[in-house]
């Protein structure tokens, strides 16, 4: 290449990098198509062939990743904030057709209980005035801020037809006087919000913090009290027993309230667990104690979009504070 031709090529770039070609209609055309490369929109539709997946496939026991779409999943990472900040996720505990499960803080709850009940329970037991305790209090708000108050937090996809059946029911049962020994058996529902997503408006309600079901939580007792029939786990007689008149109650309020439960299985009783309000969240995080049970996942295009998370994760149920 001669030098003249050199120095014509130098002369179009210096041109084309001044401040004055930048202000051209013709550059912001250019810089437009070159940010365009995020996916398009994903169709509300699942992919009827695996070669209409958006998604490498995902080998771990998870929702299916082609569900993050417009009127499914809604996006989920550790830490997300839900309802003006109130509710943080922590941890994953399950999922299925219609909705994810999370274990979340209720921050707003422990706003409003440190200064009332721990800081002036802390001045009252070492009988110190305000002045004198003065150096304690960061400390022990510190402390607090690990402890605190935790709910199942019930994420339902987006323009589910389950949300307005389910809401109905549990407001029923939250709202029921009825003087029964099932009541107590049977979940409550603590709040209920919608949450805005790429994916849709998604119905979001709020439990009291569960255990595993007894299906899954057979696996995990202790060799002692597994009692075999042929080739599988099972639960011993004394504890069957409890199992069943506990499920019976909560069956029987739910029929004197008008309720029928319509899928009554094993995996639809869970069992309690332990008051956690003491629990150290650093026990329950789940990037922190399991962090191998985070999935990233990869598009098949390589190209990252807002309808689905950076990655799954796997259920972390609570099976070590069962009651």
């Amino acid at each position: 290449m001669r030098h003249e031709e050199y120095s014509h090529i130098a002369r179009i770039l210096h041109r084309r990098l001044s401040p004055a070609y930048i202000h051209r209609p013709h550059y912001y055309r250019f810089r437009y198509r070159s940010i365009m490369t995020s996916p398009p929109t994903p169709s509300r539709l699942a992919p009827a062939q695996r070669s209409q997946w958006r998604f490498c496939p995902v080998t771990v026991p998870t929702e299916w990743v082609e569900d993050y779409r417009p009127s499914k999943f809604h996006p989920v990472h550790l830490g997300d904030l839900f309802k003006d900040g109130r509710y943080r996720v922590i941890r994953k505990l399950g999922y299925g057709a219609y909705s994810t499960v999370w274990l979340a803080r209720d921050e707003q709850y422990d706003l409003n209980s440190f200064p009332n009940s721990v800081a002036h329970l802390f001045l009252c037991y070492h009988r110190l005035s305000m002045a004198q305790a003065s150096h304690h209090i960061p400390k022990l708000a510190n402390i607090y801020r690990r402890i605190g108050c935790y709910v199942a937090l019930k994420i339902l996809t987006a323009q589910s037809t389950v949300l307005e059946i389910e809401l109905s029911i549990l407001k029923t049962m939250a709202q029921s006087t009825l003087p029964h020994r099932g009541k107590k058996h049977v979940i409550t529902l603590q709040d209920y919000f919608k949450h805005r997503g790429p994916n849709g408006e998604h119905g979001s309600l709020v439990f009291e913090v569960m255990a595993p079901s007894t299906a899954s939580m057979v696996e995990c007792l202790p060799k002692p009290l597994i009692s075999k029939m042929g080739q599988e786990d099972r639960y011993p007689i004394w504890m069957s027993k409890s199992i069943l008149q506990e499920a019976l109650l909560g069956i029987d309020f739910l029929h004197q309230s008008g309720i029928s439960h319509g899928d009554l299985q094993p995996g639809n009783l869970l069992f309690s667990v332990a008051d956690m309000k003491s629990v150290d969240e650093i026990r329950l995080l789940q990037q922190e104690i399991h962090p191998t049970s985070l999935q990233p996942i990869e598009s098949q295009d390589g190209k990252v979009g807002l309808w689905a998370p950076k990655y799954l994760a796997v259920n972390q149920p609570l099976t070590e504070f069962v009651s």
